[in-house]
């Protein structure tokens, strides 16, 4: 029995991340958003929670949750950048997106229990 490229090779939708179009669409334009504005914002506040002036215990408390908002937003990006087409092709990218996956879902749960506490 032989087997031609068709049978063994995925074709371009089976390659794809998303698994329709809304889907797509907001892996693509809505969450990169999402990531750019709340890293923006939790920078900000981590320099104004962190100047001597405001150095207060509760302060402290908001500049750890402002951090690990960073840390879960930061961990976001390999799953956003899966949905284009220029890394979702890419071999290398695959290879250390499928073996980190488990790793960068454990640690982005962790942050974001971190953050609700």
């Amino acid at each position: 029995m032989s087997l031609n490229h068709s049978e063994i090779c995925l074709n371009a939708r089976q390659m794809q991340m998303a698994s329709n179009e809304a889907e797509m669409i907001m892996m693509r334009y809505i969450y990169p958003c999402i990531v750019i504005f709340g890293i923006a914002g939790n920078v900000l506040n981590l320099t104004v929670l962190l100047d001597r002036s405001m150095r207060t215990r509760s302060n402290k408390f908001l500049a750890a949750l402002a951090f690990a908002d960073i840390v879960f937003l930061s961990l976001l990006v390999p799953n956003i950048l899966a949905n284009y087409p220029i890394f979702t092709y890419s071999y290398s990218f695959r290879k250390f997106y499928f073996t980190a996956k488990a790793h960068i879902i454990s640690l982005a749960n962790w942050s974001s229990a971190v953050a609700m506490w």
